[in-house]
């Protein structure tokens, strides 16, 4: 569910799934712009099928979604930003859509209330996810996540108390080898 919110891909799921998660009940809506008296208002829909390009998440993106081009946090460029990209991002999966997240939301826990760690891109996120700091990163620098950051993770925890653990990945890892 990376870059994707909870709704965009759970939401849909109190419904017909499992009514406990914090989901749609179909009465949402954002409105475009929060300057005007009467805002255009964009309903959130379950009538998504695929969704490309991913939604922003740059620096700069989230910068604009939580400032708004202002130097106070208003969090109102949510929808704006979003809809310069694509209105598939403001919509939401029907359960049907994404049978094994159902499947999941069926049989498992879900976490309805995940936030991000810090409001950047994905690797400063798992980097404080990891060690509770980014270490300063706000984007992806291939090089930098390469060679490694200098603050002891989780997992540097795990070893020194003697314990087994996996870490899976598909690119570049985003741990380093501390053995």
């Amino acid at each position: 569910m990376e870059n994707r919110s909870f709704n965009h891909m759970l939401g849909w799921m109190k419904k017909s799934v499992n009514p406990n998660i914090n989901g749609i009940t179909s009465e949402e809506g954002n409105p475009v712009s929060t300057k005007t008296q009467k805002p255009k208002t964009i309903c959130f829909t379950d009538d998504v099928e695929f969704v490309n390009p991913d939604p922003e998440h740059s620096f700069e993106a989230v910068e604009q979604q939580v400032l708004r081009f202002a130097s106070v946090l208003s969090m109102t460029g949510f929808v704006e930003q979003a809809l310069s990209m694509s209105p598939n991002h403001l919509q939401g999966f029907r359960p049907e859509s994404v049978p094994v997240y159902e499947a999941l939301v069926r049989e498992f826990v879900v976490f309805d209330r995940w936030f991000s760690s810090i409001p950047r891109p994905t690797q400063p996120n798992r980097l404080f996810v990891y060690s509770a700091t980014s270490h300063g990163s706000t984007s992806h620098v291939k090089k930098q996540l390469a060679q490694g950051y200098p603050q002891k993770t989780i997992f540097d925890f795990v070893l020194e108390n003697g314990l087994d653990f996996g870490i899976y990945f598909q690119n570049i890892p985003t741990t380093s080898d501390s053995e």
